[in-house]
């Protein structure tokens, strides 16, 4: 009876507390370059991207940084080229684009920038980075992207996915209707994809797009909608129509991320997953970011401590900390290793008492 009392009491707790509004306490800044940082391009385990904003030398410049607790890196100066973007951080591999000559986009892995490899199959087109976030970083060769197929227009040509490993060496393209997309990867080696027969500018559109999740050489069609995030436990966050959003886990069991829906005031504006199945998103008409917890929607400048404004910030999928302008970090209150932690120690007392 003591041990189905202290379970209750549990449960209750992490009820409470998940049904409690969200907090978020400043906790520090990375090491910056001196000028100003715009979140851009994901995080992970601290390393976060951005883009600067460098007006010290009178001649105004916009070079990509690759920032994490130990110091940054202006990618622009370090690898020699102009405008870098981060597009997707993983451990070991982060995607990477950048303003060049034939519009090939690359990679960072091992401390060198290459660019992708031209396709066999389209040896004269360019790839155009589009996420990474595990080994796995991908990209797109686009022809008439935009408008293919839509707004009057025939050409049902519209672009081929790519994905590729540099750590082993392996690709694939994907391409299933007329448009396609690499949208991320997790270290387990699943990559998301997303195909249709129309645009893919908007996810007003998204029932026509459908979502494909690929690992080990295998093609799994999970569902039609607009693909957003994928994180390290394989769930996907995606939305339906131009609001409402949900998230399918590695099972293929669907869930609407919260009954209510503020989202619906506009488009959503992408969305990040965390690990611990937090969700964030913007409303592209108010400008508003939002947060779930639980089975809610939180206004996310409602959420910091002191009353701060954080903007759009970049989700941390590991640590599930928030990556502000000019590096400032956010933590969660309190922070999901704490929970993690104290279920530990609950199921401990628990096989304790059952053993007594």
């Amino acid at each position: 009876m003591r041990g189905q009392a202290i379970a209750a009491f549990f449960v209750l707790t992490t009820l409470n507390i998940q049904a409690e509004q969200p907090r978020y306490r400043f906790i520090g800044t990375l090491k910056t370059p001196g000028f100003g940082l715009t979140p851009l391009g994901g995080v992970r385990n601290g390393v976060a991207g951005y883009w600067g904003l460098d007006n010290s030398s009178g001649d105004l410049k916009a070079p990509g940084v690759l920032a994490s607790p130990t110091g940054w890196t202006n990618l622009d100066a370090t690898y020699g080229v102009q405008e870098a973007r981060v597009d997707g951080v993983g451990d070991r591999v982060i995607g990477v684009s950048w303003r060049s000559s034939d519009g090939m986009d690359g990679y960072l892995f091992n401390g060198k920038l290459t660019k992708f490899k031209a396709s066999t199959s389209h040896p004269f087109e360019n790839i155009v980075s589009s996420g990474g976030g595990g080994d796995w970083v991908g990209g797109r060769i686009k022809f008439n992207e935009v408008d293919a197929g839509a707004f009057g227009n025939d050409d049902p040509i519209g672009s081929v996915a790519i994905g590729y490993n540099p750590v082993t060496d392996q690709r694939i393209e994907f391409q299933q209707f007329y448009h396609n997309k690499f949208i991320a990867s997790n270290p387990e080696g699943t990559m998301l994809f997303m195909s249709s027969q129309r645009w893919m500018s908007s996810p007003f559109d998204s029932g026509s797009h459908a979502m494909y999740t690929v690992r080990n050489g295998v093609t799994r069609y999970i569902g039609a909608g607009y693909a957003h995030d994928l994180n390290d436990n394989g769930d996907v966050l995606y939305s339906l129509g131009s609001d409402s959003m949900y998230i399918q886990d590695r099972f293929g069991n669907n869930r609407l991320v919260s009954p209510e829906n503020p989202l619906g005031k506009g488009f959503t504006d992408g969305g990040q997953i965390d690990n611990a199945g937090r969700v964030l998103s913007r409303d592209s008409g108010s400008l508003t970011t939002y947060v779930s917890w639980g089975n809610r929607w939180y206004n996310l400048a409602d959420c910091i401590e002191g009353g701060v404004s954080v903007g759009n910030p970049m989700l941390d999928p590991v640590t599930g900390y928030l990556y502000a302008g000019g590096g400032k970090i956010y933590a969660p209150v309190p922070e999901p290793g704490t929970l993690a932690a104290l279920g530990l120690g609950v199921a401990a007392v628990l096989r304790r008492r059952r053993g007594a």
